[in-house]
């Protein structure tokens, strides 16, 4: 067995109860916890009071000591406190919609969830009986979720450093009190991010293995053509014919639960992911504007902590959202290749009415069934937008450097 394997129910019960400490208890990746005991309605209690505690509570409190939070030597450092400020909004933001969105989607997540074990039961039991059964789309899976889980814990850990540093350089305590507070905002928002991470990840390899099983179905067609060439048992083909056609009717209903398994998601976290895209182009600015006066404002400081720790977050904030892009855009090169896999079945000829209708009523849902859902209409979510996001961060980064240099 891998790693995962031996460890991924602890892995989910951890990550279970980390989101429930941020207050996401609608967080489960394997539907297996009752709804109606006492410990979930005390979670659900508590995930609503450190809501409002974000919200409404320490807002006040960062208000009552704006004048330390503004304070600064001099303009550039006044241009540095507003850039900061913007990335906190955003954060601020996208916590207030992911706490609306969570609880009005409540009972959509939970079926989500539902589906997908479902979903995961189905494709290992049936692909387990195939007889070359290929397990690079499970790998894969694993893979990429262990390399997330990794970066993660990477971003926290040097979000966590940063915050110690500020408080040992002898930052003020307020100061130190909003780091703590951007670093619990993003938290909140980057658990609801995994989790839709998650769930597009289980959909792109049910997508794999049902691409798989495709494949496999049309090898036993071509073998059934050349068995009536053969001429023998020609009694046996439409048995064997309809049992093909029982196979795709079971794969083209797992296909429309992948789809909506997937629509579904994007749908619920679409005002999450368009936060996140935002944040991510607000913290490029940020830390490339930090890294800036650090390296040409201060360069007789030379190479501080504070340089390495905003540099590697910048780095790994933005091969976060990559990664979570590049799944989307996986999975439709993955439906491109189902649409090509199921085209091979036209071209052999003709040997049963009912299985020719079958393969050609699939093709046509996979046709005429996209799956794309843009982010708040205004984007799709796919590789090219990390390359917009970074582009655009880098022009309004020239902006600033610019209107930087006016202030000496």
């Amino acid at each position: 067995m891998s790693f995962w394997e031996r460890h991924k129910h602890n892995i989910y019960k951890y990550g279970h109860i980390y989101a429930t400490l941020y207050g996401l208890m609608v967080i489960n990746y394997i539907p297996q916890r009752p709804t109606n005991t006492f410990t979930h309605r005390l979670a659900v209690i508590y995930g609503h009071a450190l809501s409002v505690c974000l919200i409404l509570v320490l807002p006040i409190y960062f208000a009552r000591n704006i004048s330390v939070l503004t304070e600064a030597g001099d303009q550039r450092g006044h241009l540095l406190l507003l850039v900061n400020f913007a990335n906190t909004l955003l954060k601020y933001i996208t916590v207030v919609v992911t706490y609306v969105a969570n609880f009005a989607h409540y009972a959509a997540i939970r079926a989500v969830t539902r589906v997908r074990q479902q979903l995961e039961d189905d494709f290992n039991g049936s692909l387990r009986a195939l007889p070359a059964y290929d397990e690079r789309p499970r790998k894969q899976f694993e893979a990429m979720l262990l390399f997330k889980f990794g970066l993660i814990n990477a971003m926290m850990a040097v979000q966590v450093a940063n915050i110690l540093y500020q408080h040992f350089n002898g930052a003020h305590p307020v100061r130190v009190h909003i780091a703590v507070y951007t670093f619990v905002l993003w938290n909140y928002t980057e658990n609801m991010a995994d989790y839709f991470y998650f769930i597009n990840s289980s959909a792109l390899k049910f997508y794999q293995q049902l691409n798989q099983q495709l494949h496999q179905v049309l090898r036993e067609n071509k073998l059934l053509h050349y068995f009536r060439l053969r001429g023998q048992r020609r009694g046996t083909v439409p048995h064997l014919c309809g049992l093909l056609c029982d196979r795709l009717d079971t794969l083209a209903q797992r296909y429309r639960q992948i789809n909506q398994l997937y629509q579904d998601s994007l749908t619920m976290h679409q005002f999450q992911i368009l936060g996140l895209v935002f944040i991510t182009l607000i913290s490029n600015l940020t830390n490339s504007f930090i890294l800036f006066n650090l390296f040409v404002k201060h360069s007789e400081s030379g190479v501080s902590p504070a340089i390495v720790l905003n540099a590697l977050h910048a780095i790994i904030f933005y091969v976060d959202t990559y990664i979570v892009a590049l799944v989307s855009e996986n999975i439709n090169l993955e439906l491109r290749n189902i649409n090509q896999t199921l085209r091979q079945f036209s071209q052999l000829a003709v040997l049963d009415a009912r299985l020719q209708q079958t393969v050609e009523g699939f093709a046509l849902y996979v046709m005429n069934n996209r799956v794309e859902v843009p982010i708040c209409g205004l984007f799709m979510l796919d590789r090219s937008l990390t390359f917009v996001t970074a582009s655009t961060a880098l022009s309004y980064f020239i902006t600033l450097v610019q209107f930087d240099m006016n202030l000496t």
